[in-house]
């Protein structure tokens, strides 16, 4: 079937293959219960698509400047590997994008609004340097990769639900954000893997951020401090936080740099298998969280306010520095507390505690 060369719209039901790309303002409208197939290279600049549309040419590319409405389908890979190359937004309200193994979305300075996106085997959302990054409201179950390309970028707001992994490394940067004080929940079951000393999972702007009791922070490098926007962020972990690599730090710091931020604890935070646990914010806690420094493993109070239950076990240790502004508030403490590794120690106790020798 070939259409007009500006636009092609394909009606309801049969299926179609889409002609080759037209002008540069090339467009595009697939019908409800229509099927596409994408077989050569394709440019779009304008898609609105409430059907299926199955990419099995190397690359299909939506235009910077143009528009995306997808309320259907968007297999990348169908039956071969593929590429969609993002440069325009899609609001995937109700839409389904799956990116299958081998493929790839490459998201280079565009949002994602709503809806679900799934990825196979080795496939993966890919994302590049550009803060317009955004995954806003989405479901999302498989690979997110902030690792790859040099310096990504990647923006999280309004919610997501994550069954699967974000992989931070080689100066990607991936970011909660808020803005005039809303409220970003992470839930599901998945993992922020922190894969080297650079990577960072920072908190941008006033608001609140609650990660979920499935959503687990791990590995080393930076966790919390602003890279878009500052402001007053509220961080509530009811998951983990593991600083779990061997010679690695993970470092907690503030969500924020208003002066108002605060970080609760109602999960567990923990370093193991060697890694180290800096925690350089104040910390508050309620029943059933704990911070835990296992068996060779540091957990290092870096001039903060700690309310908490903590466990040493082995030869792991609890460690602060030479700062007046530690302070250990009510705090619950059972195993070694190190004061002899870190020299001018200092550490306060107010409120009682309750110590417990191992």
């Amino acid at each position: 079937m070939h259409l007009q060369p500006r636009h092609r719209q394909l009606g309801l039901g049969g299926s179609c293959g889409v002609v080759p790309t037209g002008p540069a303002n090339d467009s595009a409208t697939i019908g409800l219960g229509k099927t596409v197939a994408v077989n050569t290279a394709q440019s779009i600049f304008t898609l609105l698509n409430a059907g299926t549309i199955n990419i099995d040419a190397s690359t299909f590319t939506l235009q910077g400047g143009g528009s995306t409405t997808n309320t259907g389908t968007i297999n990348v890979g169908s039956g071969s590997t593929a590429a969609l190359q993002m440069s325009n937004s899609i609001a995937n309200s109700g839409g389904f994008i799956n990116i299958a193994n081998g493929s790839v979305l490459n998201q280079f300075t565009a949002a994602i609004t709503g809806g679900t996106i799934s990825t196979a085997g080795t496939g993966a959302l890919v994302a590049f340097s550009n803060g317009g990054n955004i995954l806003s409201g989405v479901t999302f179950s498989g690979l997110i990769d902030a690792a790859t390309i040099a310096n990504s970028r990647e923006r999280i707001g309004n919610g997501m639900t994550l069954n699967g992994a974000v992989n931070i490394a080689n100066g990607g940067i991936v970011s909660f954000y808020s803005t005039l004080g809303a409220a970003n929940s992470i839930g599901g079951s998945g993992t922020f893997n922190l894969n080297d000393a650079g990577a960072r999972l920072a908190i941008d702007g006033t608001g609140s951020t609650t990660l979920g009791s499935g959503i687990t922070v791990r590995g080393q490098g930076n966790f919390g401090s602003p890279i878009n926007v500052g402001g007053d962020n509220a961080l509530t972990l009811n998951g983990m936080v593991s600083a779990d690599v061997s010679g690695g730090t993970l470092n907690i710091v503030a969500p924020g740099n208003g002066g108002g931020s605060s970080f609760v604890n109602n999960g567990t935070l923990r370093a193991i298998n060697g890694g180290t646990l800096l925690l350089s914010t104040n910390i508050a806690s309620n029943l059933g969280s704990q911070i835990v420094a296992g068996a060779g493993s540091p957990v290092v109070q870096n001039g903060v306010i700690l309310n908490v239950v903590i466990n040493v076990s082995g030869t792991g240790s609890f460690q602060a520095i030479s700062s007046g502004n530690n302070m250990l508030d009510g705090v619950n403490f059972t195993g070694t507390l190190d004061t002899a590794t870190i020299a001018n120690l200092r550490q306060r106790f107010t409120n009682g505690a309750t110590l417990t020798a191992r």
